[in-house]
C-alpha cells in the first residue's frame, strides 16, 4: 500500500478547508513589503541571504500563533528583536484566503516596540486585525489566536510544520519524550518518530519505506532499535536509534548513511504522520539529493499536496526542483543594493512566454538569474549620493 493510500484512510469523511492564498510581510527581516501568493506547491528561489527562509519563518510564526503563545513561537532564532528589519520598531505578518463558499478572509499580526535603547530590553506588543464576511476585529494580545478568531479562521490558518533538517540531527538517537513524538524543525527526534510508527502504525511505516525506495532503491528496510544512554550518572534512559538494511549491508547506522537519504526519510516521515499539518515548509529541499531523485521527490510532493489538499512552500537552489513546477508557482527572490528583498513570479519575466516555449522552467531561471527582479530599484549609490 502506498503512502498516499495509507494517508487517505485517515482522511475519509474529513472536509479540508481551502488553501492559504497569500502571505504578506512588512519590515520583516530583509523584507520591506513583500507579498507572495501560494498554490498547492510553491517554490522560492534565489541567491543565499536573499530572503527566502524569512518567508518560511513568517508563515511558520503566523500559523504557530494559532495554538501557541507569542513567547513560545517567537524565541531563539525567531526572537522578535532579530526579525524586525534594520532594528526598527514595528513589523507585521499577514495571510489571506477564502473559505469553502469563497468567503474571503484576512489575518494580520503586528508587533511593535518603543524606541530602541541599547541599555534596556525591548518590550514588544502584539496586536491582531482580522476580517471575515461582514465581521472584523482588532485588539492587542499576549496569548494565542484560537480564542480571538472565529472558529472558521482558526481552522483556516491551521498549523504549519517546518523542516530545515541537518544530517547530524536526523541521525541522532532520540527519546520518546512525548506521545506521539513529533519531528523537530532541525530533524531531531526522527528515530523516536520512526519507532512510534513501527509500533503503532506499521502499515504507514511500510508505506514510507516504499516511497523512500522509489527514490533510493538500495534501501530495503528502515528500523529503529532500542538503546540506553546515561543522561545523568545514575539513571539510564531509553532512546531509539535508526538503522538501515540496504542491498549491500544490514544494520547500517544512520550516521553512516548519506545526508540526502536521511533528509528524504525525514521529509516522508513528516508528510506521513497521521496528524499531517495543513502547511509544510521545506528549506533547501534538495540538499544532498541526486538531480534525478529531486525530480522524483517533487512528483511525490505534488501528488501528496493535490490529493490531500495540503500546501507545501519550499526553498531551493536547484533547477531540477523548479522544472517540476509551473512558472507561476515559482517566486524569484533577490536583494537590491540597499539590502531589501523583492519577489516576483518567474512567469513575470519579460520574456517568459517566449522563453518557456523552448525552455523548461528550470532552464529559464538558470539562463536569466535574478537580476531582472530588482532591475527597477534604485541602487544604494544613488540613494546615498
Amino acid at each position: 500500500m502506498t503512502i498516499q493510500g495509507i494517508l487517505s484512510t485517515k482522511l475519509v469523511g474529513y472536509q479540508l478547508s481551502p488553501m492559504i492564498e497569500q502571505i504578506s510581510v512588512k519590515n520583516f527581516k530583509c523584507h520591506r513589503d513583500t507579498t507572495i501568493t501560494l498554490d498547492r506547491v510553491t517554490a522560492l528561489i534565489g541567491p543565499n541571504s536573499g530572503g527566502k527562509t524569512a518567508l518560511l519563518q513568517a508563515a511558520y510564526g503566523l500559523c504557530g500563533l494559532v495554538n501557541k503563545e507569542v513567547g513560545k513561537v517567537f524565541s531563539g532564532e525567531m526572537a522578535l528583536d532579530s526579525l524586525v528589519r534594520n532594528w526598527g520598531h514595528e513589523f507585521s505578518i499577514g495571510a489571506k484566503g477564502s473559505l469553502e463558499l469563497e468567503q474571503p478572509w484576512e489575518v494580520t499580526v503586528t508587533f511593535a516596540t518603543s524606541a530602541f535603547d541599547p541599555s534596556q530590553q525591548r518590550n514588544w506588543r502584539a496586536s491582531i486585525y482580522w476580517k471575515w464576511q461582514d465581521q472584523s476585529g482588532s485588539q492587542e494580545f499576549q496569548g494565542y489566536l484560537s480564542g480571538l478568531l472565529p472558529n472558521a479562521l482558526t481552522r483556516e490558518l491551521g498549523q504549519a510544520a517546518i523542516l530545515r533538517a541537518s544530517p547530524k540531527m536526523l541521525s541522532q538517537p532520540s527519546a520518546p519524550d512525548e506521545i506521539p513524538p513529533k519531528l523537530s524543525p532541525d530533524g531531531g527526534r526522527l528515530a523516536a518518530v520512526v519507532a512510534s510508527l513501527i509500533l503503532s502504525e506499521p502499515e504507514r511505516h511500510r508505506a514510507i519505506e516504499e516511497a523512500l525506495r522509489t527514490v533510493v532503491p538500495v534501501i530495503k528496510r528502515v528500523r529503529a532499535r532500542q538503546t540506553y544512554l546515561f543522561i545523568d550518572k545514575c539513571q539510564p534512559k531509553l532512546f531509539y536509534e535508526l538503522v538501515f538494511d540496504t542491498v549491500s549491508a544490514d544494520s547500517v547506522p544512520a550516521h553512516a548513511m548519506s545526508g540526502g537519504t536521511l533528509l528524504l526519510l525525514g521529509l516522508l516521515t513528516l508528510l506521513g504522520e497521521s496528524s499531517s499539518p495543513q502547511l509544510v515548509l521545506l528549506d533547501d529541499v534538495e540538499q544532498g539529493i541526486h538531480p534525478s531523485a529531486q525530480r522524483g521527490l517533487m512528483r511525490l510532493l505534488k501528488e501528496f499536496a493535490e490529493k490531500y489538499k495540503r500546501q507545501i512552500l519550499l526553498t531551493s537552489h536547484s533547477p531540477y526542483i523548479v522544472d517540476e513546477l509551473d512558472a507561476k508557482d515559482v517566486w524569484v527572490v533577490a536583494t537590491d543594493k540597499e539590502g531589501v528583498s523583492h519577489a516576483k513570479r518567474l512567469s513575470e519575466h519579460p520574456d517568459a512566454e517566449r522563453a518557456l516555449s523552448v525552455l523548461t522552467t528550470g532552464e529559464l531561471w538558470d539562463a536569466e538569474g535574478e537580476a531582472w527582479v530588482i532591475k527597477d530599484h534604485v541602487p544604494v549609490e544613488e540613494v546615498n549620493a
